[in-house]
C-alpha cells in the first residue's frame, strides 16, 4: 500500500512539472521528438503555429533554421534565418555559421578573398588559411595524408593578403612550395601586394625575388605585368626583372614601364632600359625604345633623325645577331617606322609621334594606322595603350576613330594602367558609348577596376544596357577592387532578373566589407535561386560575424 502511494506520489510530481513547463519547452520536445522520427514538415508545422503566437522565441526560430539544414537544404535555412533576424530585430551569427558552412563545415574557395578581405577576428585568420593548406589524414590515426588541391592553394594565395597584413607571409611561403607553376606565381603576386601594403621584411622581399627567378615563366609573367601597374613604380624598381630573363618582352615592356616613370636625368634607368632592347626584339623592343626617345633628355630635333642626349645612344638599334655601330633611338625607330613589319612598324611612328609631335605630326601615325592590316592594328593598339597619354592623346584619336571592334576594345582594357587624370576619365566615357557591346563591356569591366567616382554615372548606363554575361564580368570587376564609389550599383544589382548576375552582386556588395550592404544582403537570403540565398548568407556572417549582434534594419527580414 505504502509503496503504491509513493509511486503516485512520483508521477504527480513529474506532472506537475510538466505543467509548469514553459509553452516554449513543450514544443521545443515535441519538435525534438518529430525531428528524431524524421517527420521534418510535422515539426515545422508545430513551430508555425508556435511563432504565430510567441514571435520573439530565439529557440523556436533556431529549431526551424536547423530543421532546414537536417533537410539539406541550405537555401531553405537561409531564409528562416531572415525570418529570424526580422522577428528578433538582431543576428545570430552562431545560427548563421550553421547555413554558411554546411554539415562539411568547411568555407568554399570562392569565400576566400572575402574571408580575407572581411573576415572577423577569430572566423579568418592566418591560422585558418594555414589549416585549409595544411595535408589531413586520409581518415582519423592515419599516417597517410591526402594533398591539398592546386585550385585550393590557388584560391588562397589570390585572396592573400587581405587585412592580415604580416601575418599572412608564412601561409604566402607555403604557396611557393607548389608544384604547380601558376600557383607559384599566384604566390609571388601576394607576395608583392603584401610589400606594397607596406609589410617590406627581407622574408617578403625574399618571395618576391622567388617569384621573379623562378624557373617556370608562367610562374613569372603575372608578377611582371603586376610590376607594371598602376602605381607599380616603387615596387618595380625595388624588383628589377634578370637581364638573364627568358621573357626578353615581358623584360622589355617593364624597363620600358619604369624608364617612362623615371626622372629624366636617371642615368641607371635608361641604361638598363637600353641593355634590355639590346636583346629583345620585336614590338617589346620598339616600345622600349619609345620610352628612352621620350625620357632620353636634350631637345626635340629640329629634323628627322638628329640623335638623342648621349645617354640614350647606347642603343644598339641592330637585331639581335646583325652587326652594327650603336645609334640613336631616334634612328632606330625611323627606321622602324620606315620598314619595320606589321605592329612594329605602327609602334615605331607612335614613339616618334609621341616624342616629337612637331616634326612627327599625327597625322602620319593616323595614316600609317590606316594602311596596316586588322591583325597588325589590334597588336598595337594592345601593347600601345597601356601608356598613359602622353602624346597629348593622338593614339587615342587614332584607336577610338578605327572601325575594327577587337582594336577598340583592346584600348579599353589597356586603359586600366593610366594613371588617374582628366584623360583617363574622358576616353573611358567615350568607350563606355560606343556602338559595340564589346567594347562597351572591355570599358565597364575597366572602370570597374579603377573604383573612379566620377565614372559612375557612365558605368551605371552601360550596366544597365549590358546583357548578362557582361554585367557579371563587371561584378566580378568589383568585387576583386571593392566597390567604392559603385556601391549602389552592386546593390542595386541583388534585383536583376538573371541569378548569375544577383549572384554575382553578393560578392561585389559585401568586397568592400562595408555594412551599409548589409540590409541589401539580408533581403537576399530570401531570394529563389538558392545559391543566390546561400551565398547571401555567408556575405551576412561576414559583415555581422565578429560584431555581436548589431540590429536589423525593419525594412530587412521577409515572412
Amino acid at each position: 500500500m505504502r509503496e503504491s502511494a509513493h509511486k503516485l506520489l512520483i508521477l504527480l510530481g513529474i506532472a506537475i512539472l510538466a505543467g509548469c513547463a514553459s509553452p516554449e519547452r513543450k514544443v521545443l520536445r515535441r519538435v525534438d521528438q518529430l525531428r528524431a522520427d524524421a517527420r521534418f514538415d510535422d515539426a515545422l508545422d508545430v513551430l508555425e503555429r508556435f511563432l504565430a503566437r510567441h514571435q520573439g522565441s530565439y529557440a523556436g526560430w533556431r529549431s526551424r533554421v536547423l530543421i532546414r539544414m537536417e533537410q539539406d537544404r541550405r537555401a531553405d535555412a537561409a531564409r528562416e534565418y531572415a525570418r529570424l533576424a526580422a522577428a528578433l530585430s538582431r543576428h545570430a551569427p552562431e545560427v548563421l555559421r550553421d547555413v554558411v558552412l554546411g554539415s562539411g563545415g568547411q568555407w568554399l574557395t570562392s569565400d576566400y578573398g572575402a574571408l580575407a578581405r572581411c573576415g572577423p577576428a577569430g572566423i579568418a585568420d592566418a591560422a585558418f588559411f594555414r589549416d585549409a593548406l595544411t595535408p589531413k589524414p586520409i581518415y582519423p590515426g592515419s599516417d597517410v595524408l591526402v594533398a591539398v588541391p592546386g585550385d585550393r592553394v590557388a584560391a588562397a594565395m589570390r585572396a592573400l593578403p587581405g587585412r592580415l597584413g604580416a601575418e599572412s607571409a608564412e601561409v604566402i611561403a607555403l604557396g611557393m612550395d607548389e608544384p604547380e607553376a601558376l600557383v607559384r606565381g599566384e604566390a609571388a603576386r601576394a607576395a608583392l601586394r603584401l610589400w606594397r601594403g607596406g609589410t617590406r621584411g627581407d622574408d617578403v622581399a625574399e618571395l618576391v625575388r622567388r617569384g621573379l627567378g623562378d624557373g617556370s615563366p608562367e610562374a613569372r609573367r603575372a608578377l611582371l605585368r603586376d610590376l607594371t601597374a598602376p602605381g607599380a613604380g616603387e615596387a618595380a624598381a625595388a624588383f628589377p626583372p634578370p637581364l638573364s630573363d627568358d621573357d626578353p618582352g615581358l623584360a622589355a615592356l617593364l624597363a620600358a614601364w619604369r624608364t617612362a616613370r623615371s626622372a629624366a636625368g636617371d642615368a641607371g634607368a635608361l641604361a638598363e632600359a637600353a641593355r634590355i632592347a639590346a636583346v629583345s626584339g620585336g614590338l617589346p623592343r620598339t616600345i622600349t625604345l619609345a620610352a628612352l626617345a621620350r625620357d632620353g633628355g636634350g631637345p626635340p630635333p629640329p629634323s628627322p633623325g638628329i640623335a638623342l642626349d648621349a645617354r640614350a645612344t647606347v642603343v644598339s638599334t641592330r637585331a639581335p645577331g646583325r652587326p652594327g655601330p650603336p645609334a640613336s633611338a631616334a634612328t632606330a625607330l625611323e627606321e622602324q617606322a620606315a620598314g619595320a613589319p606589321g605592329a612594329e612598324r605602327l609602334a615605331a611612328a607612335w614613339a616618334l609621334a609621341r616624342a616629337w609631335p612637331r616634326t612627327y605630326p599625327a597625322e602620319l601615325l593616323a595614316a600609317s594606322w590606316r594602311a596596316a592590316a586588322a591583325e597588325d592594328r589590334r597588336e598595337a593598339a594592345a601593347a600601345l595603350s597601356a601608356y598613359d597619354p602622353a602624346d597629348g592623346g593622338i593614339l587615342v584619336t587614332t584607336v577610338t576613330a578605327d572601325g575594327d571592334t577587337l582594336v577598340r576594345a583592346a584600348l579599353a582594357r589597356g586603359i586600366r594602367g593610366w594613371t588617374a587624370g582628366a584623360e583617363r576619365g574622358a576616353a573611358l566615357a567615350a568607350l563606355l558609348r560606343d556602338a559595340s557591346p564589346a567594347v562597351r563591356a572591355a570599358a565597364a569591366e575597366t572602370a570597374a577596376s579603377l573604383a573612379d567616382p566620377d565614372l559612375a554615372p557612365a558605368l551605371g548606363a552601360a550596366f544597365d544596357a549590358a546583357d548578362a554575361s557582361t554585367k557579371v564580368q563587371v561584378l566580378a570587376a568589383l568585387a576583386a577592387a571593392g566597390t567604392g564609389p559603385y556601391a549602389p550599383l552592386a546593390r542595386g544589382a541583388l534585383a536583376d532578373p538573371d541569378p548569375a548576375v544577383r549572384e554575382g552582386a553578393v560578392d561585389a556588395v559585401v568586397a568592400s566589407c562595408d555594412p551599409a550592404g548589409l540590409e541589401a544582403l539580408v533581403a537576399a537570403l530570401g531570394d529563389p535561386e538558392p545559391h543566390v540565398s546561400v551565398r547571401a548568407a555567408a556575405a551576412v556572417y561576414l559583415l555581422v560575424g565578429g560584431s555581436g549582434s548589431p540590429p536589423v534594419p525593419p525594412a530587412a527580414g521577409g515572412g
